[in-house]
């Protein structure tokens, strides 16, 4: 009963691993970025990467950063980072972009805005 139980606990470790792999690629993507401008298409990617294509595709401008912010943490400053030309410095809008990418929600958007 102890080896199926380790057995268990391993396979759903290994779940949980491949399932949240697209999550450390982003992060490894954001670490080499330099410029604050690659971080928009990064999240975007992201979010493909976890949602429907159809659910996540087409959103652009206040509809995608309604998205971002009813699926996981969003700092203000990446809104202005985007559709404002606000500059930002980098060092903080990485910070949201991480912080997106670990704690972001994966659901349908009606599922994650509650």
């Amino acid at each position: 009963a102890l080896l199926a139980v380790a057995a268990w606990a391993l396979w759903r470790w290994h779940r949980r691993r491949e399932a949240n792999r697209y999550r450390r690629e982003a992060l490894a993507e954001l670490a080499r970025l330099e410029d604050v401008a690659g971080i928009p298409p990064l999240l975007k990617r992201t979010a493909l990467a976890a949602w429907p294509r159809k659910e996540v595709a087409a959103l652009s401008g206040a509809q995608w950063v309604a998205f971002l912010r009813a699926s996981g943490p969003l700092a203000d400053l990446l809104d202005d980072a985007e559709y404002s030309g606000v500059p930002v410095p980098g060092e903080q809008a990485k910070a949201a972009a991480q912080r997106w990418i670990q704690e972001h929600r994966i659901g349908k958007p009606e599922e994650t805005e509650k």
